[in-house]
């Protein structure tokens, strides 16, 4: 028997809220792998500055029949 693995992932460029977290995680099944990572421009480029992102991803793995 093999196993799939599963991810999603969500990408927000402004403040990410509860909602938009729980929302996400609504389809993640219990037991998943959750991880975070946020970029920022550099504040001293203006083509850069202001810029930031947030990634939120969930990893699985199901058991195939």
């Amino acid at each position: 028997m093999a196993n799939i693995t599963r991810s999603a992932s969500m990408t927000v460029t402004a403040m990410l809220t509860a909602t938009e977290m729980q929302e996400f995680l609504t389809g993640v099944p219990a037991g998943a792998e959750i991880s975070f990572s946020h970029q920022q421009g550099d504040r001293r480029d203006p083509r850069e500055s202001g810029y930031r992102a947030t990634t939120i991803k969930a990893t699985w793995t199901e058991p195939t029949a």
